[in-house]
């Protein structure tokens, strides 16, 4: 079964991933095929949020980083990768839309 929804970085965010350890990056890339079948939820294994105070903000959790990306029609556009700090949600409006 084909996914329902096409992931595509951002420019920013697609040089982010290619800064993570290459471990990291295995572990994203795999989740991100899952997501790619349901960006909202229900998958199990995959720990998806909405991000509260940004609107139309998603975020997924994989190996102490956080993924974020937003929903247009069925693209899935991943705008950023932050580690999992006190400060993670601090600077999402600099975030591209």
């Amino acid at each position: 079964m084909p996914p329902a929804y096409r992931v595509e970085h951002r420019p920013a965010a697609e040089r982010e991933l290619e800064l993570l350890p290459r471990d990291t990056q295995i572990r994203v890339i795999a989740a991100l095929v899952r997501l790619s079948f349901r960006p909202t939820g229900g998958d199990p294994l995959l720990d998806i949020r909405q991000v509260r105070d940004a609107a139309g903000l998603w975020r997924l959790s994989v190996a102490g980083w956080r993924v974020f990306y937003r929903l247009d029609g069925q693209v899935v556009s991943i705008v950023g990768y932050r580690p999992r700090s006190s400060s993670t949600y601090s600077d999402l409006r600099k975030l591209p839309r």
